[in-house]
């Protein structure tokens, strides 16, 4: 279904081998240390600022370095807008949590408390209205918990793939799939079955009894007789 696209990201920050902050007043490079990055690649150097090696980042390492220097906050809100992979994995720019009356609540719990068709009163009694006074929003945000962002940004996206319910093809090139919907895969069709309705009978045979021959036998017999009388008076004359 969806496949991590860091073209997107390149619009927001675009690719650069030297940061503003590597470089001196006269526009040449300051010296380096040893190791150096951006968003797209790992760069690496020798005493003297030789380039020694620049290595690829894969996707997942890509959106870390992407996420850390691009996404703002404000608080507990994420200001920055979501990326349209990050809307289809499910990622919130908040999480609210209420507390009311000294209970704590999702987002989720408490919608369900309150709903009701006027959604001043309860859902548990709508006679009985909702004390906004008393109601304290939370806000957090949607971030992985962890200490390394390599764990835990892994974690974060294999979590987010089962809630929408995504196959994880590939977690390093955040590429999830779409679990196969039995119910439009086509079977194979049977071989048609005839109607019975329509099948046209066979008309059985007529066998001709043996007693229907038998009736006819004294007649065979006479004219065989009839036939040997005449020819011995044939021979008789002669």
């Amino acid at each position: 279904m969806v496949s991590y696209l860091y073209t997107e990201m390149e619009r927001l920050n675009p690719k650069s081998v030297l940061h503003a902050r590597e470089l001196g007043s006269s526009g040449r490079p300051k010296s380096q240390s040893l190791f150096q990055e951006d968003q797209f690649f790992d760069y690496h150097y020798d005493r003297r600022g030789g380039l020694i090696s620049k290595v690829a980042k894969n996707p997942l390492r890509q959106y870390e370095y992407w996420h850390k220097h691009n996404v703002k906050f404000d608080g507990g809100k994420r200001i920055t807008p979501l990326t349209e992979f990050e809307k289809q994995m499910g990622v919130k720019l908040k999480i609210p949590t209420y507390y009311y009356h000294g209970t704590k609540y999702t987002d989720e719990q408490w919608h369900e408390f309150r709903w009701s068709e006027d959604d001043r009163f309860l859902a548990s009694n709508p006679k009985i209205p909702i004390d906004f006074g008393a109601l304290q929003v939370i806000y957090n945000t949607d971030l992985p918990k962890g200490k390394k962002e390599g764990q835990y940004w892994e974690n974060y996206f294999k979590k987010k793939a089962s809630e929408k319910g995504l196959i994880t093809v590939s977690i390093a090139n955040l590429h999830f799939k779409e679990k196969d919907n039995p119910s439009v895969v086509e079977k194979i069709p049977e071989p048609a079955r005839p109607n019975p309705k329509k099948v046209e009978k066979v008309k059985p045979v007529e066998v001709v009894p043996i007693e229907e021959a038998v009736k006819y036998s004294p007649l065979m017999i006479a004219g065989v007789i009839a036939v040997i009388v005449i020819l011995l008076l044939k021979r008789r004359r002669a």
